[in-house]
């Protein structure tokens, strides 16, 4: 320490005794020079480099908020509720290595509470704002916020007239000869998972006009059969329809079964046949070919065991439901017949058991088809349920009322089919108000 104040004091001294030779020393200049340029260069990489990584990290967040709103979205879809997209955004953040901490934050919102969607419940935003750690960038003196933002909607693709239930069936749902199908407000859907999850097949074309085709697995088109969708083309890879009835529709009542289940030429409906509003059969219903039959409004619930048969030529008219009891119980309308059947509105007195369902089976599984055909004047209004069974609609339907719903294990709509199907009618039996949605709903993408 002496030594250098020995030589400061030197150089003191000397510089007070000539101060213009050290002025006028230009030796060493460009070494002050370099310093000070190679502090400020070092100075602005570290700032590119500190404000590239912003830009990575706000790239990676991106990514990450995307599949939160994605994932957060697909839950709301499933579970029909958003009360757990914020858990649901934030696992799925977590996945990208995003995870709320002191410096980052995750927020899940539907609807958005900003930009186009934000009047729409089925959207979900979600925000994602990081707070970095300051390197060069704290001599600026202020914090930094990188905010992303990402937006899934859920879109609503309306109602669904025609739903098969099955995940497992090789085919959901078939069309196939020269079907002609108007779907009037509503679709189809098929929870297969196959990738002959709904098909056409047959050289002709299909006429089959509805609002969507939607489906678990994949589309099969074979043959040159085409069908006419009024917007857009089948839409694959979508998350199941739950079944709107499960666990929904009453135990079937057991009841005296009737000597004679078959009604032929003259045959009419009289009070000996009905218990109360019910009527029970344990050997199977056929109703001939000379039958012209009217149930009375008085029974609203006719039950079979085996086959309900109507044959070519028959007329059969009721405003009842018609529930079929085992595994082998099956629905079998031939070509010709003329069959009206009204399901009970479930807004009517006194309060129906099947309200707004025309034909259920409730058996379970079961390998037997049921079949409704022929070219006569058939008019359904309700839904046919069979869950555990196939459906094959063929034919010519031509009723007026057209409030027909399809529902069932797998569905075939074979032949000259030519059939309204619109459950939107406000003139339609109404449902039970226990029955789920019927609303089909697209697998959520990314809108904003």
């Amino acid at each position: 320490m002496a030594k250098l104040r020995k030589i400061f004091t030197k150089f003191a001294s000397n510089f007070l005794a000539r101060p213009s030779r050290y002025l006028s020393d230009d030796r060493g200049g460009a070494a002050i020079v370099v310093g000070v340029s190679m502090s400020l260069l070092v100075g602005m990489v570290g700032f590119g480099v500190e404000v590239g990584s912003w830009y990575a990290t706000k790239r990676h967040n991106q990514t990450a908020a995307d599949a939160a709103a994605l994932g957060a979205a697909f839950n709301m879809y499933m579970t029909e509720s958003s009360s757990q997209i914020q858990h649901s955004a934030e696992v799925d953040a977590a996945k990208n290595q995003v995870v709320p901490s002191g410096l980052v934050t995750i927020t899940a919102s539907a609807p958005p509470t900003s930009g186009a969607f934000t009047a729409n419940p089925l959207a979900v935003e979600v925000v994602i704002v990081e707070k970095p750690a300051l390197l060069f960038t704290s001599l600026l003196g202020r914090a930094v916020d990188l905010r992303v933002r990402s937006v899934a909607e859920v879109k609503i693709l309306g109602e669904a007239c025609v739903l098969s239930l099955s995940p497992s069936a090789p085919i959901g749902i078939q069309l196939s000869g020269s079907a002609n199908m108007h779907l009037d407000g509503c679709g189809m859907f098929s929870n297969a998972t196959s990738s002959t999850s709904m098909t056409t097949a047959g050289g002709a074309q299909l006429q089959v006009v509805a609002d969507y085709f939607a489906m678990v697995g994949g589309f099969d088109q074979n043959g040159s059969a085409q069908p006419v969708l009024d917007t857009e083309p089948p839409l694959t890879g979508q998350a199941p329809m739950q079944d709107p009835f499960k666990d929904k529709l009453p135990v079937p009542l057991p009841g005296p079964a009737q000597a004679d289940p078959r009604f032929g030429n003259g045959d009419t409906w009289d009070g000996s046949v009905a218990s109360g509003n019910a009527a029970y059969f344990d050997s199977g219903l056929t109703f001939g070919s000379q039958s012209n039959v009217t149930i009375p409004s008085s029974v609203s619930e006719v039950y079979v065991r085996g086959e309900l048969k109507i044959n070519a030529g028959a007329v059969v008219n009721c405003t009842c439901t018609f529930v079929l009891m085992d595994a082998d119980s099956k629905v079998t309308i031939n070509g010709n017949a003329n069959v009206t059947v009204t399901a009970p509105s479930a807004d009517a007195s006194p309060t129906p058991r099947y309200g707004g369902v025309a034909f259920y089976n409730a058996a379970g599984s079961s390998n037997t088809r049921s079949s409704f055909g022929g070219t006569g004047n058939t008019a359904i209004s309700g839904a046919l349920y069979f869950p555990n069974q196939e459906i094959d609609y063929r034919g010519t339907s031509t009723g007026g009322s057209n409030c027909t719903r399809l529902i069932g294990k797998n569905i075939v709509f074979i032949g000259d089919t030519s059939a309204a199907l619109s459950p939107g009618n406000s003139n339609c039996p109404k449902m039970g108000n226990n029955v789920g949605p019927m609303i089909a709903k697209s697998v959520p993408v990314l809108v904003e």
